[in-house]
């Protein structure tokens, strides 16, 4: 019979700093050639908002093979009282095919996503970083911010959306109890960036949200947002003055 862990299971048993892990060494094996993982089959119904992708990998060292089903459907929360953002991983045995686990994809998406977001950190900030900056504060900000914590030696997280003030300062209170780091709403997007040495944007925006004339020189960033043909959070300033 398959395991099948809930989202209270994945939250227990993946903590930010063994997903960080976890994921550095899957990017080791892509770069290695030892990990398949064909392009993300996808479908848009735009009558509903609803973007679909399918997404399989095979981690041949580990034997790690499975699939991940995930859609992202805006209107969720407002319509149905569902999470934006809902996934399932179905896990197999690389021998026979058989699943062998299946388990929520919904907190795992943002746990991976955040934990790429650490990753990239990890190796390519400056290590003298002390404050990072996260644009968003939605659902998949929320491993942003943890992920930040987890692999850079901060002192403050800057935070800001388009989020009423009340739900921007919710948000900096609990991750400030939860990481142990002074973390506060920046005033606007250009004081984050300006005040930054790390800047992690993961918005819904189609169009960018900073300007290339804020960045001061050596800030890290992590571009996380954007998934889709069409849609950008970085303007073209930004992207040709990055090395």
């Amino acid at each position: 019979m398959a395991l099948l862990l809930n989202r209270s299971d994945v939250q227990k048993l993946l903590p930010m700093s063994k997903a960080i892990d976890v994921v550095e060494a899957a990017f080791g094996e892509l770069s290695a050639g030892t990990a398949e993982m064909p392009d993300r089959t996808v479908m848009i119904d735009p009558a509903v908002g609803g973007w679909i992708a399918y997404m399989p990998a095979y981690l041949k060292s580990g034997g790690a093979l499975g699939i991940k089903a995930v859609t992202v459907y805006k209107e969720n929360p407002t319509k149905f009282g569902l999470p934006t953002t809902i996934g399932t991983i179905l896990v197999q045995d690389n021998k026979t095919g058989v699943v062998v686990a299946a388990m929520d994809g919904g907190l795992l998406t943002g746990v991976r996503t955040g934990a790429s977001g650490g990753v990239a950190t990890k190796h390519l900030a400056r290590k003298n970083s002390k404050v990072a900056g996260v644009l968003g504060t939605g659902v998949m900000a929320r491993s942003q911010v943890l992920a930040l914590a987890e692999s850079a030696n901060l002192d403050t997280i800057l935070v800001y959306s388009r989020s009423d003030d009340a739900a921007k300062q919710a948000f900096a209170e609990e991750f400030a109890s939860t990481t142990g780091i002074e973390v506060r709403v920046a005033d606007s997007a250009e004081g984050l960036v300006r005040e930054s040495d790390i800047v992690t944007l993961i918005t819904s925006a189609v169009e960018p949200v900073v300007d290339g004339s804020w960045w001061k020189p050596g800030t890290h960033i992590n571009a996380i947002g954007s998934h889709a043909a069409g849609v950008r959070e970085l303007d073209s300033a930004t992207v040709v003055k990055s090395k």
